[in-house]
């Protein structure tokens, strides 16, 4: 998520540049972000910026709050709201079965 976020402020242009932007600067020994999964969403991402199509729910940043920064035990949590994607486009809108709350992930 750290990484998505890097390319939707824009601080890094591709999906690559994040990954090793983010492997430098919160690792010593450079392999922050190893799981190929995890890889995939950050390249998946990066199309989803570049204004691919995607299908499936869309989900818009509420809020991130981070604690602890510098400390041995840094944490990062971001909230979510689901929305669904109308078949003609256009703006999201709530879905009816999501959760009125946003979603908490913690990273």
């Amino acid at each position: 998520m750290a990484c998505c976020l890097l390319m939707h402020l824009g601080h890094e242009r591709s999906a690559a540049d994040a990954i090793a932007f983010y492997n430098r600067e919160r690792t010593r020994d450079g392999r922050g972000l190893t799981v190929p999964s995890q890889r995939r969403y950050v390249s998946y991402y990066e199309r989803v910026l570049a204004g691919e199509a995607h299908s499936g729910d869309v989900r818009t940043l509420r809020a991130v709050q981070a604690t602890n920064v510098g400390g041995n035990q840094s944490n990062l949590r971001l909230s979510f709201r689901q929305h669904e994607v109308g078949l003609m486009g256009g703006r999201p809108r709530h879905s009816p079965g999501a959760r009125r709350r946003p979603a908490r992930h913690r990273v």
